[in-house]
């Protein structure tokens, strides 16, 4: 090949490229025919905008996490200088990382994460109960989940009071509890009407906004702007036309900040806002609703963030009916606190004080009555044998209280002597430690 002729102007066989453009020669051959290459298209320094695997923002209970990654780029350091290819989020703040690209680093868009306040813990304090009374733990937190084991799957009640009758031993229970959280309002669609052939469409029109819920929100108003005051209907559609939602309001002539509540299902179907034409008429005495619309300033979709798209009106994308200033929000996160525990233990003064109290001992955590009544317990001796007759332990009443709940004994059958020298009062008991 020879006489090179590039699209740029060049006569080089060969060309240095440092702009954007599609680049092709034309040559002779051997035989002096000329010759056109195929073209090639050169992008010089390509504009790159990588994205982490979560956008915009999410909202988190304390102590949950979110795992970041830039798909398809080598990562070369996030916002606080780590260098791992994945990102463990678990605070508050922005989050984004510095990739290498294909001509020098580039950086990604960004993340918020919202995280909730920590629940506090309760700290309730250990319940002392005399021996057989009722017990009763408050937690003054409504539906407290309470358990039997800190790993229990299911609770055995569900409330603030928990009742307990003729507590004998002492106990521990495990509780929870829940609370909900609202996620930030997020702001989006346009803002004001504007328009160049008037603010009204014709009043036999009652047009509705085609849109998408891309994940579950809730829409928590919009603003319409009236000259006209009166009760409008707004109405939630699915696409086959049937009212999910609705809400009257009386409009006042103006800017009308209309707060809705809808509850948007994420979904690959339409969904359409809209007002009632039955309520129109009566009240307006038109089909629509009398509300200002735009007829430029605007191109569809319009896309709230990674939440809603809006795609076009029910009658076409020339212009842009009613509802404005769209506020949306994440549907309410329940977070539930750090399970907790509260003892249930037995008065040692329950073990006999005054006259004619029932006496009772305490093995290993297990309460157990003698029988008989005892009316001075300052000069009774406590005696524990084993089924071999073995002296195994032996003390004054307190000192059994206070000792042998704590004392490891071996699972198995033992016998008690309780003696009072005073009123020569004897009894003899059978516990069993439990293996």
């Amino acid at each position: 090949m020879q006489n090179y002729k590039w699209s740029s102007g060049k006569t080089s066989d060969s060309l240095i490229v440092n702009e954007d453009g599609i680049y092709y020669y034309v040559a002779e051959n051997l035989d002096l025919c000329s010759v056109v290459s195929q073209p090639t298209s050169v992008l010089y320094h390509p504009l790159q905008k990588p994205t982490l695997n979560h956008s915009f923002d999410e909202f988190v209970c304390a102590g949950e996490s979110v795992e970041l990654n830039v798909p398809h780029y080598h990562v070369l350091r996030w916002q606080d200088g780590d260098s791992d290819s994945i990102f463990v989020a678990q605070r508050d703040g922005l989050y984004f990382a510095e990739v290498q690209g294909k001509c020098g680093s580039v950086f990604t868009d960004t993340f918020t994460l919202k995280v909730t306040p920590t629940l506090d813990p309760l700290n309730l304090a250990d319940i002392l109960v005399r021996y057989g009374n009722d017990v009763q733990i408050n937690s003054q937190i409504p539906d407290t989940r309470w358990y039997i084991r800190e790993n229990s799957i299911l609770q055995f009640f569900t409330g603030p009071i928990l009742k307990l009758a003729s507590a004998t031993r002492d106990t521990t229970f495990w509780f929870e509890y829940d609370s909900t959280f609202s996620a930030q309002e997020i702001h989006g669609s346009l803002i004001y009407p504007e328009f160049a052939q008037g603010p009204y469409p014709s009043a036999n029109l009652n047009p509705q906004m085609k849109f998408s819920a891309l994940e579950d929100v809730i829409l928590s108003s919009v603003t319409v702007f009236a000259d006209l005051g009166g009760v409008r209907n707004f109405e939630l559609k699915d696409g086959l036309g049937t009212v999910i939602a609705s809400k009257s309001v009386n409009i006042l002539p103006g800017q009308n900040q209309v707060n809705l509540g809808f509850k948007l299902a994420a979904n690959s179907r339409y969904l359409y806002l809209g007002t009632n034409r039955d309520t129109n008429i009566f009240y307006l005495g038109t089909n629509g609703p009398q509300l200002q619309i735009s007829d430029k300033g605007f191109s569809y979709p319009i896309r709230i963030e990674d939440k809603v798209k809006i795609t076009e009106s029910s009658v076409g994308e020339n212009y842009y009916y009613f509802f404005y200033d769209w506020v949306l929000r994440r549907n309410d996160i329940v977070c539930t606190s750090k399970r907790e525990a509260v003892n249930i233990k037995i008065e040692p003064s329950a073990v006999g004080e005054g006259e004619g109290d029932q006496l009772m001992i305490c093995i290993a955590g297990n309460h157990y009555p003698v029988p008989g009544i005892w009316k001075s317990y300052t000069d009774v001796i406590v005696n524990l044998y084993n089924l071999s007759g073995q002296l195994m332990w032996y003390g004054g009443l307190h000192a059994a209280v206070n000792d042998l709940s704590q004392n490891d004994l071996v699972p198995g059958r033992y016998f008690v002597e309780i003696v009072s020298f005073t009123s020569r009062n004897r009894q003899i008991i059978q516990v069993d430690i439990p293996y």
